[in-house]
């Protein structure tokens, strides 16, 4: 459930705007009205939502040529991404995804993004994979897919991404396969991850886990274990859905 929320007009007539920020703090999802057309907001370098519902607005959004960072906070996805991706949107090079509780999977149609260097989906507990076109996001260097609670396997594709450096898996409790390769990994983050058995094959890389199977890791090669204790209810803190039941 949503409810309408104008924006005001005078946003239309900020063609200098660089970034926007929408956050509702009510109880239902705000579904934005008046939301500019893409030419009043043509330098826009980030925009930042919260607890909105972006299907009416991501078509604008969608067609932002200078827009770098996306960030979606406890938003009501739906099928915004499914209608496919604009090549306007060349410049941007990071997306934040925290807590939005409809994401089942990561959209194929944001796989064509090969710009992309930093990707952040976290707390969406509803995520159970992601898409085999995964393997497109050529430039990514970081990968955070940390309380993603449902997420039980990565693609093969993943080995695709000859950029990729760094992926933290954190807390992710189900997750059970990763691909034979991953990139070109210097670190990879498994907290938390008790149903992981078997890592990848890495030339030299730096694994975070817990110290009750920090074991499994010792004796591979090329492998540095870097065991990390935290606090129980930290622990807690990550892995429990945030925001509203809706």
């Amino acid at each position: 459930m949503s409810k309408m929320h104008p924006l005001p007009q005078f946003v239309q007539h900020m063609k200098k705007l660089k970034v926007l920020i929408i956050t509702n703090y009510g109880y239902y999802f705000s579904e934005i009205q008046n939301f500019p057309e893409p030419q009043y907001l043509s330098g826009l370098t980030r925009i930042r939502l919260d607890h909105v519902s972006i299907s009416s607005i991501s078509t604008t959004i969608l067609k932002l040529e200078n827009l770098q960072k996306l960030s979606l906070i406890m938003c009501k996805i739906g099928k915004s991404f499914n209608q496919g991706i604009s090549n306007k949107l060349t410049s941007l090079l990071e997306i934040d995804i925290e807590s939005c509780d409809d994401l089942t999977t990561f959209p194929a149609m944001l796989c064509n993004l090969v710009g992309l260097q930093k990707l952040s989906i976290t707390n969406c507990h509803e995520l159970t994979s992601l898409s085999e076109e995964f393997g497109n996001l050529s430039s990514l260097e970081v990968l955070r897919l940390a309380s993603c609670s449902k997420l039980q396997i990565l693609p093969e594709s993943m080995r695709n991404l000859k950029k990729l450096r760094m992926i933290d898996l954190s807390h992710c409790l189900n997750l059970r396969n990763l691909p034979l390769h991953i990139g070109s990994l210097q670190s990879i983050d498994v907290r938390g991850c008790t149903e992981l058995h078997e890592l990848p094959k890495f030339d030299k890389v730096k694994v975070v886990c817990d110290e009750e199977v920090s074991h499994r890791w010792s004796d591979l090669k090329n492998v540095k274990v870097e065991v990390v204790e935290e606090d129980a209810l930290d622990t807690l803190y990550k892995i429990m859905p945030k925001g509203h039941n809706k």
